[in-house]
């Protein structure tokens, strides 16, 4: 098959929504250089063919997605990274039953992560359509992966695990009060604050406007904790180097390494935690989201204040 062939394909697996025949937009896409159109067999051959690195590396990436997927309506009752749940795909995708083996072994189930909720009524808000109409930061933070040497497996598992999180938050445009705990388990060095900071990252695109982060009460941890933060979130158009002395004298700053996200048109905030309680609630009454980065101790006087 040719390279317009793999192009065409792949531009259907697009990010966030769901399995759908993929028969027929691609031979839309491809009409003028394939009139008579490819078959069923043509697109399984694409799906299979090692050459075909850009196509099976985004069906790899959907699965992911598709197999985690615990609320939308597509999923019809099967279960999260169940053996229905795939052959559910593979029959919306088009696949004929005698390739779904086929399938297992190249593109194999990888499971997820392992979610421990109590039973509670909660309304599934955080869905796909959500996703993809406000993913800003979140795009942004996978960039900045991507740039660190994150393999695209990585990632995907990271934005599994975190939107499996989100998905039990409140819906922040719900009018009703609901409050929501949770814990996040890992091993030293297994992408612990990845993962609070990719939470981060989607909770504000979906439309919190304040996120404390308590990082204990060693100073060296917090700063760690909000350089990194400041870094690979936040972003150099949302530090003052003048009202916030910590990157003054830096020399990541001075040379420009911490880097410029893009600009949203309603500009975000970051405090330290270090401005008195007075200012702090002025700036809570601020348009845009706050990331709130404070010791124990900071953030138990600003609970007083408030």
């Amino acid at each position: 098959m040719s390279e317009d062939v793999f192009r065409a394909v792949a531009r259907e697996l697009g990010d966030g929504f769901p399995p759908e025949n993929v028969l027929f937009p691609v031979n839309a896409r491809l009409r003028g250089t394939y009139p008579d159109g490819l078959t069923v067999a043509d697109i399984v051959e694409v799906f299979l063919d090692e050459k075909a690195v850009s196509v099976r590396t985004a069906l790899r990436s959907r699965l992911r997605q598709w197999d985690a997927e615990s609320v939308e309506t597509w999923t019809a009752g099967t279960a999260p990274q169940s053996a229905e749940r795939r052959t559910l795909v593979y029959e919306l995708l088009g696949f004929p039953g005698e390739t779904h083996a086929e399938f297992d072994v190249q593109f194999p189930r990888e499971g997820g992560p392992v979610v421990i909720a109590a039973q509670q009524p909660w309304d599934p808000w955080y869905t796909s359509d959500c996703r993809r109409a406000h993913d800003f930061y979140w795009r942004a933070y996978k960039r900045v992966l991507a740039e660190k040497n994150w393999d695209d497996a990585t990632i995907d598992k990271l934005d599994v695990a975190t939107t499996e999180v989100v998905h039990r938050l409140a819906d922040p445009t719900r009018p009703e009060p609901y409050q929501s705990k949770g814990l996040v388990v890992g091993y030293v060095q297994s992408g612990k604050t990845a993962n609070f900071s990719g939470v981060v990252a989607k909770a504000i695109d979906a439309g919190y406007r304040l996120v404390i982060v308590l990082t204990g009460t060693i100073e060296i941890l917090r700063s760690q904790t909000q350089r990194r933060l400041d870094m690979e979130l936040v972003g150099r158009q949302n530090i003052s180097a003048g009202v916030d002395d910590d990157y003054a004298n830096d020399d990541d700053w001075i040379n420009g390494e911490i880097p410029r996200t893009r600009i949203r048109p309603q500009q975000d905030q970051r405090d330290t935690g270090d401005s008195s309680p007075d200012r702090k609630l002025e700036r809570l009454q601020e348009p845009g989201p706050r990331i709130e980065q404070s010791a124990i101790r900071n953030a138990r006087s600003f609970a007083a204040a408030a």
